[in-house]
C-alpha cells in the first residue's frame, strides 16, 4: 500500500479515534468547537470526513453505534466466515468507488454471475416451469414499468398495488415479487416504490470475499 494512503489513514484516525468499546462513539479531532459536525460515521460520514481532513477544516463525527460503517458491517463470527449482516452487494461499479478501493487494497472481490437455481418443493423447477418463471418475470417488469408511466403516486405508488393481486395467483408471483422487493430491497411489495426503483441506476454486483463491511471498516481507518 502507497506510503502516502498509510498517513491519510493515520491521520483520519487521529482525526476521528474513539474508543470502539464505548456503546456512544463521538469521533473527531481534539478542537472543541469544530467547524463542522457530522451524524453518523456510515460511509457518507466517513467520506465526509475525509474531505474534511484533506481541506484542513476541523470536525467531529458523532456516532450513535459502537462501530463505523452504518448498515454496512461484516461479522466473522455468526458462521466462522465472513457474514454481511447489512449491505452485500457492491453495486453499480462505474459508480462506486470502494471498488477501485478495494481491488486497489487487496480485497478480494468478484462479480455475480447471476447464476442460480430454482426448486419446486424438493426438486428443480422442470423447463417448462422456468419457462413461465421468465414470463412472470417480463409481466413483473411490464407491470412496474406501466405504474410508473401512468404517473402513479403516493399510497398508489407501491408494487402490491402495481402488479395487481392477479400477479400474486400465478404459479411464480410471490417467487419474482419476491426476488425484487424481499430479496433485492428487504421491503414487501406493499413498502417499496416502482417509481424509485425504476428510476435508480442499474449496473453489474459485485461481492467481496472479506465481506463488503470489511472494505467499508477499512476505508475508515
Amino acid at each position: 500500500m502507497a506510503k502516502k494512503s498509510q498517513q491519510q489513514r493515520r491521520l483520519l484516525l487521529k482525526g476521528i479515534a474513539a474508543s470502539a468499546l464505548a456503546p456512544r462513539i463521538v469521533m473527531g479531532n481534539t478542537v472543541t468547537n469544530p467547524d463542522v459536525v457530522i451524524i453518523g460515521a456510515g460511509i457518507a460520514g466517513l467520506e465526509a470526513a475525509k474531505t474534511l481532513l484533506n481541506k484542513g477544516v476541523s470536525f467531529l463525527v458523532v456516532e450513535a453505534n459502537y462501530r463505523i460503517g452504518g448498515r454496512v458491517h461484516t461479522n466473522n463470527k455468526i458462521f466462522g466466515v465472513p457474514f454481511d449482516t447489512h449491505a452485500h452487494w457492491m453495486m453499480v461499479p462505474r459508480k462506486n468507488p470502494l471498488i477501485d478501493y478495494a481491488k486497489e487494497v487487496g480485497f478480494n472481490i468478484y462479480e455475480d454471475l447471476g447464476k442460480q437455481k430454482y426448486f419446486v418443493g424438493d426438486r428443480e423447477a422442470s423447463k417448462d416451469e422456468l419457462a413461465d418463471l421468465s414470463i412472470t418475470y417480463q409481466a413483473f417488469n411490464k407491470k412496474i414499468k406501466e405504474s410508473v408511466y401512468s404517473g402513479a403516486v403516493g399510497e398508489d405508488d407501491n408494487a402490491r398495488t402495481a402488479l395487481g393481486e392477479d400477479f400474486f395467483k400465478r404459479p411464480w408471483g410471490y417467487t419474482v415479487a419476491s426476488d425484487y422487493g424481499v430479496w433485492n430491497m428487504a421491503q414487501n411489495s406493499e413498502d417499496w416504490s416502482p417509481n424509485d426503483w425504476w428510476n435508480s441506476i442499474g449496473g453489474d454486483d459485485w461481492f467481496c470475499a472479506e465481506g463488503y463491511g470489511s472494505v467499508v471498516a477499512h476505508y475508515g481507518q
